[in-house]
């Protein structure tokens, strides 16, 4: 008997068969698929990478070269818009002169808009933000008139259907003490979105390393979309100038460390430096920084007793040549001397703050440009103890009974000056009366004053002299503020900026701050006012007035808004 082994394929295993071979095929189709689809993604992706890249590195380079940078939340309309001919080429300059812009149908537009960035060369988007352009700005020597050239740093390009369109802002994200970095996002698109490509992005941060700072007009609203620059040596106007009058608190009590400590290190980076040594290093720093321009002037006047010229400076000699350092001086051209002179000064004697004003005033005075910005740096570290005076009077009333340091008898206040026994404690005070404030430009005599009542034409100093009060040293003061009221630009508007610095750490030594920049500030443009308590925080504050200056001078040629 014969046995047939031949089988059959049941229907579970064609089911299983069949349902194997159709995972294949897919399979098989989608890499086929898969291979196809990102060839096309890859090449949209490298179009875009090349120019956001090209562009880029065109961004930083102009960045890094440019003497003066400010970013614009946006550009005059004009220049976005597509007035200008096609180009031939990405390095095809078409020139925007006399010529064009008279055949031009938007003639008037173009005349006001190239009118207010005259002398600023710029970059924009375009054409719905499909180009990125450069417009520079020329002026023909022969005829004094401006005109610009234009190239196209991208121009328009599409990548099928689907059109590139770009995306720029600028930041300017600094650290305080710094003002040449400038932040810049770029980013490149397929318009309408085009399937399974993203949006190519560079962001960079660059030092503008040939410029003195960056100005970002941007804000959280809308950052800044068009960059203006220029590349010339000197970017700024020949009236754009700087007097700058440092006075500085040259007192016995500069030779203290910051807590207030006598016998401070002569070595400002020690734990217990010397408020002087500090001075002397920070000061010398600032005008260090101030050197960066040509057109700053600086007045460097010291105070203790008066503001009299300091013993160190007297018959003073650079570089073997004498020199006057009551005399203004060019902070780039004479930083030498400048710091030479700073680094001579020691701390001696009393604290006569309105005598430091009364200088600066007379300097501001006799300073050649009248529209030239003005400042006033002064720093000190204690109270005011003394004022300049020509006579004064002063009593000693007794009173039974002690009431503080300051007891006000008949509308007066009198101040406490010590006590003696005579048939119990009796304790006595001090008056001030009949006085007539220093108020020209002269030395005055190096002695203190008798308060006899007689006036001394060469004038003396006055005070408590361990204190200060509301009779002498505070209201000489208030008068000499008055004076500086009189510092105008030719428009009649107050011109003088003024940096008030409590330079202490000891809060007795800084109780009276507020007084100082409340006087100053009744007859003055500005008053800011800062308590420092270390050498950081002085080169910090110094830093930051030397950016305030340098804006105040830069903004004098920004282009217009």
């Amino acid at each position: 008997m014969k046995t047939n082994n031949n089988k059959a394929f049941t229907l579970i295993e064609v089911v299983l068969t069949v349902a194997i071979l159709s995972m294949l095929m897919f399979i098989v189709y989608s890499l086929f698929s898969m291979s196809s689809k990102p060839h096309a993604i890859v090449t949209r992706e490298y179009v875009l990478q090349s120019n956001v890249r090209l562009a880029s590195q065109k961004l930083t380079s102009l960045i890094k070269k440019s003497t003066a940078i400010f970013a614009y939340k946006d550009v005059e309309p004009i220049f976005a818009q597509d007035i200008f001919p096609e180009s031939g080429g990405s390095n095809e300059l078409i020139l925007i002169d006399e010529t064009f812009v008279n055949n031009s149908p938007k003639k008037t537009e173009l005349i006001a808009a190239m009118d207010k960035y005259k002398g600023w060369s710029f970059i924009a988007l375009g054409s719905g933000g499909r180009e990125l352009r450069e417009f520079v700005y020329h002026k023909n020597p022969a005829t004094g008139k401006g005109y610009y050239t234009l190239q196209r740093i991208l121009e328009k390009q599409s990548i099928g259907t689907s059109d590139i369109v770009y995306e720029i802002e600028y930041k300017k994200k600094n650290p305080y003490t710094e003002d040449n970095l400038l932040e810049y996002s770029l980013t490149g698109k397929l318009s309408g979105g085009a399937s399974g490509s993203e949006p190519i992005n560079i962001k960079s941060e660059v030092e503008a390393l040939s410029t003195l700072q960056v100005v970002d007009k941007g804000d959280y609203t809308k950052r800044a979309t068009a960059l203006f620059y220029r590349t010339e040596e000197r970017p700024m106007g020949v009236d754009a100038e700087a007097a700058v009058a440092m006075v500085l608190d040259i007192s016995g009590s500069m030779g203290d460390d910051m807590g207030g400590n006598s016998g401070g290190s002569n070595n400002p980076n020690a734990p217990n430096a010397s408020r002087i040594s500090i001075l002397r290093q920070k000061a010398g720093d600032l005008v260090d920084k101030m050197s960066s321009l040509e057109n700053i002037n600086v007045s460097l006047i010291p105070f203790s007793n008066s503001s009299n010229l300091p013993n160190v400076w007297k018959n003073y000699k650079y570089n073997g040549v004498t020199k006057d350092p009551k005399a203004w001086k060019n902070a780039k051209n004479d930083n030498g001397e400048l710091n030479d002179l700073i680094g001579k000064l020691v701390s001696t004697n009393g604290t006569n703050v309105g005598d430091g004003i009364r200088r600066a005033y007379y300097r501001f005075n006799g300073y050649g440009k009248q529209d030239a910005n003005k400042y006033m740096i002064l720093l000190m570290d204690g109270v005011p103890t003394f004022g300049s005076v020509h006579k004064a009077s002063r009593d000693r009333p007794g009173f039974s009974n002690y009431v503080g340091d300051i007891r006000i008898h008949n509308g007066e206040n009198y101040y406490y000056d010590g006590r003696f026994w005579f048939l119990g404690y009796t304790y006595y005070y001090l008056r001030y009366y009949n006085i007539e404030f220093v108020t020209s430009d002269i030395e005055i005599s190096e002695s203190e004053y008798s308060y006899d009542g007689s006036r001394r034409p060469d004038g003396r100093y006055a005070g408590r002299g361990n204190a200060s009060d509301d009779y002498i040293s505070k209201d000489y003061i208030t008068e000499m503020a008055k004076k500086l009221g009189d510092i105008k630009n030719s428009k009649g508007e107050k011109n003088l900026k003024v940096y008030v610095i409590g330079f202490s750490n000891v809060s007795e030594e800084r109780a009276e701050l507020d007084f100082i920049k409340g006087e100053l500030a009744k007859y003055t443009k500005e008053v800011t006012a800062y308590e420092v308590t270390d050498a950081e925080g002085l080169e910090t504050v110094f830093t930051g007035i030397n950016q305030i200056i340098l804006d105040d001078l830069w903004h004098i040629t920004g282009p217009k808004e």
